[in-house]
């Protein structure tokens, strides 16, 4: 199988090195602070467990680009036409799952939660000073 990154890859493996900061950030922090040490140890879990699964959702993103990929190398010119567009349908909706993936277990909502997508899209977008409207 050949490997080739997908937007989602790169995502998924920045989103896995911030969260690996924040795990590194805990074991640096657990047994220093008695005050904050149940905190920090739900962090450091939660920390873990995100890291894992972004880890592994870069794996799964790059399966997706291969389905795409193998698409392109089916023959243009073919007699049924309908079958590399269908090939294509079903490789491109399989891409939408680790990205989607992704963001429901970073933000712990399903992503067609839009209301909630919406807000957390807002939320970032005041940060920068660069929001119109709220949702």
């Amino acid at each position: 199988m050949l490997l080739h990154p997908g937007g989602g890859s790169l995502h998924a493996l920045s989103a896995t090195n911030s969260i690996s900061l924040t795990k590194m950030v805990c074991e640096l922090t657990l047994g220093r602070y008695a005050e904050f040490e149940a905190e920090i140890s739900q962090v450091h879990a939660e920390s873990a467990r995100l890291q894992e699964s972004l880890l592994m959702t870069i794996d799964k993103d790059t399966e997706a680009f291969n389905l795409v990929s193998a698409v392109f190398d089916m023959p243009k010119k073919q007699r049924r036409q309908s079958a590399r567009r269908e090939a294509m349908q079903k490789a491109l909706k399989e891409a939408t799952k680790s990205p989607y993936g992704m963001m429901e277990d970073i933000l712990g909502r399903p992503a067609n939660d839009s209301k909630g997508c919406r807000q957390v899209q807002y939320q970032s977008c005041q940060r920068l000073g660069s929001c119109d409207s709220q949702p």
